[in-house]
């Protein structure tokens, strides 16, 4: 069994709300989202790793790549890079 400590639970804890940040980010139209996401999902990926759920961080890399295209997509699109983005 894995020993699970306190300082665990406080990188899940900002992992998770970091995850919700980065939703609230997307709802608003910011790119920078993506970024964040990329940054809790490899998180996640490392963790998942370190108890043994090796099929979720699998996923985790499909997650990863997909966020990686959408910040590059939004940027060819201009999304989250206007002016009124940078004014809020």
């Amino acid at each position: 069994m894995i020993e699970h400590n306190w300082l665990m639970e406080v990188f899940d804890t900002i992992a998770s709300l970091s995850g919700k940040w980065a939703r609230w980010l997307n709802v608003k139209g910011k790119r920078t989202c993506f970024i964040v996401w990329s940054i809790v999902v490899i998180y996640w990926c490392a963790r998942d790793i370190y108890v043994g759920f090796y099929s979720q961080a699998f996923f985790c890399t499909i997650s990863f790549a997909m966020h990686i295209y959408g910040y590059y997509n939004w940027g060819k699109k201009g999304i989250g890079n206007s002016n009124k983005d940078k004014e809020e």
